[in-house]
């Protein structure tokens, strides 16, 4: 079993490598937030309110980015072997067997990826401490104090957490029939799964409990409910990604004529086709889009409401919002990336129709761009929505959006995602049609 765990991880490498890197990624932020957190406990009065509650916000925050990003690579890195496992069983391996394969290399490569990114943050954790003690006015200097527990706790919770996201997908390849697999080239879209319902239902009643009455709470208590209220609706939308993301998909595309060009006609079908990927990669840069642009949001519904000018330190919002918009980043590069091999069967596909090279790249781009409009917009209602909340919580007549943090994480998310999918359509454009052929 472990010569087959060990060979299979080697023959899949390209698939397994978008999962190892955004492991180390969470794994290096992680280690970040944590630090702060342990560290707290080594200091007393305002210095271990203030690291204590940094790691809290940091740990809160990326939390979110990394449910929805490794539950979707995860979930896709078993599918895309969907094949490859029912070719198991057609040669004697147990279904049984096939799902404790898949769950050891989940474990594995979570494990990997996290000491890694670990083994990466490391050196910076001290200059970390030293950029970020500029937030923390008032208080005495701060050394992290990272031991082997930290290090050891921070590796199993992110391999325990690349565990559970691909558990449902190892279920899946257990117990899915090989004539089925073999025959069909995408799994079936599925619905909610156990966890994510649990997830749901928790996001929900938090957002519930932090909306709860908030027009009649102290101003104080505004502010330390209200800041969280657009991030917990954002945790809620995110749990209903594979029911809500492509719904919103197919609305807004169906709006544009599928007769507007051969290449839109493809990246759309291809983005509805294909909705497990899809969902993969819109749900990450939804919610860096809502992380971001709700904390601006709240800052300046909250200063509205005070009548202050609206100030934010830049050491405090990157170290509240980097960890997450890193991991959303890295969650929506890799997801792409895990499934270029698909792309490269259906660039040959179109050129062995009669397609023009063109119409691949152009393809590519439309369907990038489809997944970062959906995203945008998800993003942006989850954003008006809290800020319409909040303005009539703290009683100002203007709900306080913060359209430049929308625009920014927007415009930067969907240059990445045109960057992760154009590169490969133009590798898959140099690989001989029969070659790619013969292989699919």
């Amino acid at each position: 079993m472990i010569r087959l765990i060990l060979a299979d991880l080697a023959r899949s490498a390209r698939v397994w490598t978008g999962l190892f890197v955004l492991s180390a990624v969470t794994g290096a932020v992680g280690l970040l937030g944590v630090s702060l957190l342990v560290s707290s406990g080594h200091y007393s009065g305002d210095t271990r309110q203030l690291s204590a509650s940094s790691g809290q916000m940091v740990l809160t925050f990326t939390s979110i980015s990394v449910f929805v990003g490794l539950a979707g690579a995860a979930n896709l890195t078993v599918a895309i072997q969907r094949r490859s496992f029912a070719l198991w069983q057609i040669v004697g391996v147990r279904p049984s067997l096939v799902g404790l394969v898949v769950l050891a290399q989940l474990a594995i490569i979570g494990a990997a990826g996290a000491a890694t990114g670990c083994l990466a943050a490391a050196p910076g954790l001290d200059p970390f401490f030293t950029w970020v003690q500029g937030a923390w006015t008032g208080s005495e200097r701060i050394e992290p104090h990272v031991g082997t527990a930290t290090w050891l706790g921070t590796i199993a919770v992110v391999a325990g957490a690349v565990f559970l996201s691909g558990l449902r997908g190892a279920v899946r390849a257990s117990r899915v029939a090989p004539i089925d697999a073999l025959r069909e080239p995408e799994p079936p879209q599925r619905g909610m799964g156990s966890i994510r319902w649990v997830v749901a239902v928790g996001a929900l009643a938090g957002t519930v409990a932090l909306g709860w009455r908030l027009g009649d709470a102290s101003f104080e208590e505004q502010v330390n409910r209200g800041m969280f209220l657009i991030p917990a609706l954002t945790g809620f939308l995110a749990a209903l990604g594979p029911i809500l993301f492509p719904l919103v998909l197919r609305a807004w595309t169906a709006l544009v004529p599928a007769r507007l060009a051969s290449s839109w006609f493809l990246a759309r079908h291809d983005a509805r086709y294909r909705l497990s990927r899809s969902t993969a990669v819109i749900g990450p840069l939804m919610v860096g889009i809502a992380l971001a642009a709700g904390f601006y949001t709240g800052a300046a519904t909250f200063g509205a409401a005070a009548g202050a000018a609206w100030t934010t330190d830049p050491e405090v919002v990157v170290l509240l919002l980097g960890g997450p918009l890193v991991v959303s980043a890295a969650s929506a590069a890799v997801t792409v990336f895990m499934a270029s091999g698909a792309r490269d069967r259906a660039a040959a596909l179109v050129q062995a129709a009669g397609g023009q090279r063109r119409t691949v790249i152009l393809a590519a781009v439309w369907e990038a761009l489809i997944h970062a409009i959906t995203a945008t917009t998800l993003g942006t209602a989850v954003t008006v929505t809290g800020a319409i909340y909040l303005a009539r919580a703290v009683r100002i007549e203007t709900p306080q959006i913060a359209w430049p943090a929308i625009g920014v994480v927007a415009v930067g998310g969907a240059a990445l995602l045109l960057i992760a999918t154009v590169i490969p359509a133009l590798s898959a454009l140099r690989t001989p049609l029969s070659r790619v052929l013969a292989e699919s």
